[in-house]
């Protein structure tokens, strides 16, 4: 098939298109374009929201407090499966100073790699409230016996947003993103925030979130997920969030 010649360029191309021609000359759209954060909930607000939370009762009260507690992407946290779960014994327990490790398979993960999350005796307690179901391996199940939908921990933390506004005229909204209410995954940039301003590892922290630690080459030499120092960021952050109760 022959192309013509038209004005420098061949008859039927478009100079407009992005891919091996605009591509290589400017910057990509996702660089440059302004990043949407989620509305996450202020450090002066946690306790009081906790407060509101532990006044609720449900699977998605529990399974919301769950995720305040180890910090997991929501649909991470919905998804919890009992085969994900090993508990340590009491010997083991106290050696390490957690309770036991939570293994997310890659394929339930967004970076598409599994993950080890360390639980802790607040996580542990919430766990142990579920009912344990022969034929639902599901931890956190819905009314009909289910997956919780992400709707439900965002509509929970609606409602807990409406109760505060009206006896503080306020509300629980983030002021760095236009007012509006905090969101669950919010939380984790909440997190994000206690964890730098109590000076505790970033390192860890960014491990927890399951966020990559330094560059691309920093981050495949990195061999350790600090799981130890994680559970002790988490037992530290469980505390801080129960200080008012």
């Amino acid at each position: 098939m022959s192309w013509a010649t038209v004005g420098g360029y061949r008859s039927g191309f478009n100079p407009a298109i992005w891919q091996g021609n605009l591509s290589e000359l400017l910057p990509s759209p996702s660089s440059i374009q302004e990043k949407k954060h989620h509305p996450a909930l202020r450090l002066v607000d946690v306790q009081s929201w906790w407060q509101d939370l532990n006044s609720r009762d449900g699977v998605g009260a529990d399974a919301l407090k769950f995720m305040m507690f180890c910090l997991n992407r929501s649909g991470e946290v919905r998804g919890l499966e009992w085969q994900e779960l090993h508990l340590f014994n009491a010997t083991e327990a106290d050696e390490k100073g957690f309770k036991g490790i939570w293994t997310i398979p890659g394929k339930r993960m967004k970076t598409k790699r599994e993950h080890r999350v360390p639980i802790t005796s607040k996580m542990l307690d919430l766990i142990n409230k579920q009912s344990h179901s022969e034929h639902n391996n599901l931890v956190f199940r819905g009314l009909k016996g289910g997956r919780l939908s992400d709707m439900t921990l965002s509509a929970l933390m609606k409602r807990m947003n409406e109760t505060a506004l009206i006896e503080n005229g306020i509300g629980f909204i983030d002021p760095k993103q236009g007012n509006r209410p905090a969101v669950p995954h919010g939380l984790r940039s909440t997190f994000r925030d206690w964890v730098a301003e109590n000076q505790h590892s970033r390192e860890a922290a960014e491990l927890q979130l399951s966020h990559h630690v330094g560059s691309k080459v920093e981050h495949a030499y990195y061999r350790t997920d600090l799981i130890v120092e994680r559970a002790r960021i988490l037992d530290a952050w469980g505390n801080f969030l129960e200080r008012s109760l």
